[in-house]
């Protein structure tokens, strides 16, 4: 974590108390959604794609990895469009691509949704786990966390904008300033954070509304409800 590697929590005063999450990508992911794509992968004339950073988490009881070594095809990639195009070589298997993380991640599995549809493929499947960060914030502060502000992700907020905050801070009062994870952004965030600024930036590439990444992302399916969050039992996807 960039506080701690650059030992900002000895810079700030006690009344300060720094707490992680919601969470990684792949921690926030759900056993439920990693048995299902366990199942996914066991059928017959099915490949399951993933990036390589979920294939070692486990589900109920077993991961990817050892569902692959007994047998099944799971594949591990660095795009989706990776997995578009094994479905157009094999068009008699169907594929499979685990959609997880963030805001950061949706836009490459909306690009991929919209390549196998201009391709006209029928066996191409995006299993999304995508969850937003603004739901995920606002659990945390119902589950009783005592939250007076929020350090948020410069990379999250770069795709999805700033204003997606302005929620969290008129409905609970919590100061929100987007950090990059270098030295310079970290502390002046950090110090920010003193004053719970209502809406602020350090982020030196932020692009406060990034119209060609929203609107793949508006390309996705709606928000289907509420998805398993692990620590979360019901956040919206």
């Amino acid at each position: 974590m960039a506080l701690h590697r650059f030992g900002i929590p000895a810079l700030l005063p006690p009344a300060i108390n720094l707490l992680s999450g919601p969470g990684c990508p792949v921690c926030v992911t759900g056993r439920g959604f990693i048995g299902h794509a366990i199942g996914l992968s066991m059928q017959d004339r099915t490949v399951v794609c993933t990036y390589g950073d979920l294939i070692r988490v486990p589900g109920s009881e077993i991961t990817l990895e050892k569902t692959q070594a007994d047998g099944a095809n799971v594949r591990i990639v660095y795009s989706p469009l990776q997995c578009v195009e094994m479905a157009v070589q094999d068009p008699e298997t169907n594929h499979v691509f685990l959609g997880i993380g963030f805001e950061t991640t949706a836009p490459a599995s909306a690009v991929a949704l919209q390549k196998a549809n201009e391709l006209g493929l029928n066996n191409f499947f995006l299993y999304s786990a995508h969850k937003m960060m603004p739901p995920a914030m606002a659990a945390i502060i119902h589950a009783g966390v005592k939250v007076d502000a929020y350090l948020c992700p410069g990379h999250v907020s770069t795709i999805a904008g700033t204003k997606m905050y302005e929620p969290l801070v008129g409905l609970f009062g919590v100061g929100c300033v987007i950090s990059g994870f270098a030295w310079l952004p970290v502390s002046g965030c950090s110090l920010s954070l003193q004053c719970f600024a209502s809406r602020d930036g350090y982020y030196g590439l932020l692009v406060d509304n990034a119209p060609c990444l929203q609107w793949y992302m508006q390309t996705l399916p709606e928000k289907c409800g509420h998805r398993s969050f692990h620590r979360f039992d019901d956040t919206p996807a």
